[in-house]
């Protein structure tokens, strides 16, 4: 596939002791700064679905789930450009309004109700056709995403049982809904061929930001049965696949690794310098100061991060939308008024800065600060 935006590295890591409400105001503030500002990616008038972490009716303290700090500070940065917020995600088991409420009551999102931000009420389903999918020509997936025009996944940094980690790739398999889950398990039970899935649902829907909860992460048996384990962090990204070298990098494991890194070698030749290796960014985030958004000297990496067991045996087992996913594609200028239609604002994002060193990387260089990498010019061909 091309080498676009969402496959290039621009990861900001910064500081984030604790899921105070300030602290978290603060975090997601200096995050996007380092990204180009939110107003790069986000105009107002748009839908946009905030794809979080809600793998299961768990208390935020158990650190399995996104923190509602966190997501309540960056639905405020949202809401302030006048844009409009749905939360979502498929956790396992029923996909039913009686079964989410109760996840969104026990994860701790109710008061963001009071906020503004709406809770996701639409439980249909979606048929989508992806042709050019390495894995999933056809599959289903939450309804809700259809309606929004662009999408934010915010995940949890968790070591997993059958995937070592999981993070901003892995949490758009909570885009399928809750008991279709199991099938797909069935479906790809080797971890390789999961991966593959993963990485197909994440190049149909495209999400303009990655965001990764990793202030408490999980370590031992998780997504669910692990322990708690304070890192301080938050990682933002325009690339799902970038964020995950980095938070990787955080808890010990090699990019190769990463069964999702299928595009690792455009990750590590783009990931932004002076930052191109993923642990150069890790250690950097435990060295310098926030004025930079990296993570103080005070906070160590801890390369003790305790690894998942062996993965386990394989677990138990509309009208389709045809073409290319709607979420990829071309991205008019921020310049316009809104669309009335939510798929004619998807991907209208333009790049912002930098992440690492608050300029331009080398591959933009050549083009002007309002001006998407390759525009006015004939790409390269591929070797």
């Amino acid at each position: 596939m091309a080498e676009d935006r969402f496959h290039r590295g621009k990861v900001a890591a910064v500081p984030c002791r604790d899921y105070s409400g300030e602290e978290a105001e603060r975090a997601v503030k200096e995050a996007l700064s380092l990204l180009g500002g939110l107003s790069a990616y986000i105009r107002p008038g748009m839908r946009v679905g905030i794809k979080c972490n809600l793998v299961s009716a768990m208390a935020p303290e158990r650190a399995a789930t996104t923190s509602p700090a966190l997501l309540s500070a960056l639905c405020r940065q949202i809401t302030d450009l006048g844009a409009t917020v749905v939360l979502g995600d498929s956790p396992g088991g029923a996909y039913t309004p009686t079964a989410l409420r109760n996840v969104y009551r026990v994860c701790g999102l109710l008061p963001l109700v009071r906020e503004g931000v709406s809770l996701n009420e639409d439980f249909s389903v979606e048929s989508a056709s992806f042709p050019e999918a390495r894995s999933i020509g056809t599959f289903q997936y939450t309804g809700w995403l259809h309606s929004c025009d662009c999408i934010i996944g915010f995940s949890k940094l968790k070591s997993h049982g059958m995937m070592g980690m999981t993070g901003a790739v892995k949490n758009l398999f909570g885009t399928i809904p809750g008991f279709t889950k199991p099938e797909y398990h069935a479906r790809f039970p080797e971890k390789r061929a999961f991966a593959d899935m993963l990485v197909d649902l994440n190049e149909y829907f495209r999400p303009i930001l990655s965001f990764c909860d990793a202030v408490e992460c999980m370590e031992g048996n998780g997504p669910t049965a692990g322990t708690p384990r304070h890192m301080g962090l938050l990682l933002a990204g325009t690339s799902p696949y970038c964020l995950d070298l980095v938070g990787s990098s955080l808890i010990g494991m090699a990019p190769e690794e990463v069964e999702t890194q299928t595009f690792l070698p455009i990750a590590l030749r783009t990931l932004c310098l002076p930052c191109r290796s993923p642990r150069s960014l890790a250690q950097r985030a435990f060295r310098e100061g926030c004025s930079r958004g990296f993570c103080s000297s005070s906070l160590r990496q801890d390369r003790r991060f305790t690894k998942v067991p062996a993965p386990a045996a394989a677990r138990a087992a509309g009208s389709a939308r045809k073409g290319r996913s709607p979420w990829r594609r071309a991205a008019p200028p921020l310049t316009e008024a809104p669309a009335s239609g939510a798929s004619a604002a998807r991907s209208s994002a333009r790049w912002g800065p930098c992440g690492c060193t608050g300029h331009p990387s080398p591959r933009q260089s050549a083009s002007s600060p309002g001006e998407r990498p390759g525009e006015g010019r004939t790409p390269k061909k591929r070797r």
